[in-house]
């Protein structure tokens, strides 16, 4: 049984199918946004007359709008409920991809990019993590561990059906059946969730400590430790936004075959899921901090392997599974680190505000890796990932001064 799910067998069933649904929606919502282009960058460039920077910029497109609406989408979350948002979310996400689907330019092309940017936040992280967190109560760090675990397989999953689907009916008849995967799956199970709530999984007698529910963040430092916070998870994420949808191609240029690098690339998701799984596990057995610890400074030590080792298909796995399992715990941070730092109360708005510059990051860093690794060169792309994650651990030290002992 999962920390401590609702006793009874009908609530407990419905408590994990809420999970399932929602890692469902998630995988199917990432790997059919963020991760599409990865995979077919070069054939979107060579129809629509793009340069394949100007590709990516669809995601930084998508991200950037993303973020704008964040802060807004935070308080919706918190005034009509995640369910709702979540609803009208898969809606819009459908209709991105069709647009995209009807692509013919840059005028076509990039507007389908600001409406998947709408259902970044309606769909996608935000207000799924603030729905398990309104039906979660006190096991929400485990609840969320449980559904990150499992959208982590997003690339690893959707990479090879967007290969196969591009290869045999095309990118444009894939886009629509991404869409109505949307309609169909999504938006029903979404519509379920509306009507799923807190007091039908609460425990008898279930209460919160001080620190539950105002956080581990002293309160005259809680305004310095929100900037950091943000800063720390922007930093770390400039680097796993960005880099991740360029592995394919850094190891391309390290020599190694198409077949292989796709292969390699994709065992980020397993890597990253694994990390999950003991977080999930073993997580609440340590300090509340200790797996973001772990994660922050072990991503910089990561990066030794592809700048010290031998460039093969070898030490990429290795590169791979080292910073995937990092990235693993961080992801579970960015949604739990903020819940223990500050508290339930909310926490819809709270995720709303740390998304607009986190997004906005996210939103530069594929096209900016994607023009140093073009222009630049490799070396020079992976030495700014490095630097980025050594200021992302010094954050996280002066971080760690503010929380109460």
């Amino acid at each position: 049984m999962m920390g401590g799910a609702p006793a009874g067998t009908g609530s407990e069933s419905r408590y994990f199918l809420a999970i399932a649904g929602l890692a469902i929606t998630q995988m199917i919502g990432w790997g059919t946004t963020y991760y599409l282009p990865a995979v077919v960058d070069d054939r979107l460039a060579a129809e629509l007359g793009l340069s394949r920077e100007l590709v990516f910029a669809g995601v930084s497109v998508m991200l950037a709008v993303g973020a704008l609406a964040g802060p807004g989408v935070g308080r919706l979350i918190d005034e009509i409920g995640a369910g709702r948002v979540l609803t009208a979310g898969s809606a819009v996400i459908a209709l991105g991809l069709v647009v995209l689907s009807m692509s013919s330019s840059a005028a076509t092309f990039y507007p389908a990019w600001v409406l998947l940017g709408i259902g970044v936040p309606t769909a996608l992280s935000i207000p799924a993590i603030a729905k398990l967190t309104e039906i979660s109560g006190l096991r929400a760090r485990r609840a969320i561990g449980t559904l990150l675990l499992f959208t982590g397989l997003s690339a690893s999953i959707a990479w090879p059906i967007t290969s196969y689907l591009s290869d045999t009916v095309g990118w444009r008849m894939m886009c629509l059946l991404f869409a109505a995967t949307h309609l169909v799956v999504c938006l029903p199970i979404h519509v379920w969730l509306n009507r799923v709530r807190r007091d039908q999984f609460r425990r008898d007698g279930e209460t919160a400590s001080t620190v539950d529910r105002e956080g581990l963040v002293q309160p005259r430092w809680r305004r310095h430790a929100l900037l950091l916070t943000a800063l720390l998870f922007s930093l770390q994420g400039f680097v796993s936004w960005g880099l991740s949808l360029q592995l394919i191609s850094i190891f391309e240029g390290f020599g190694i075959g198409t077949t292989t690098a796709i292969a390699v690339a994709s065992m980020m998701g397993p890597a990253a899921v694994i990390a999950r799984m003991a977080e999930v596990a073993f997580g609440h057995r340590g300090p509340p901090l200790f797996s973001v610890i772990i994660g922050t400074f072990v991503l910089p030590l990561s990066f030794a392997l592809l700048l010290v080792g031998p460039r093969n298909g070898e030490w990429a796995l290795a590169f791979v599974l080292v910073w995937s399992a990092s990235n693993g715990l961080m992801a579970i941070a960015r949604a739990t680190l903020p819940l223990l730092l500050f508290g339930p109360s909310g926490y819809g708005e709270l995720l709303g505000k740390l998304s607009l510059p986190q997004h906005l990051v996210f939103a530069v860093a594929p096209l900016a890796f994607a023009a140093m690794i073009d222009r630049a060169g490799l070396d020079i792309a992976l030495w700014v990932a490095t630097v980025c994650e050594v200021l992302a651990c010094l954050a996280l030290v002066v971080l760690l001064q503010m929380v109460r002992r």
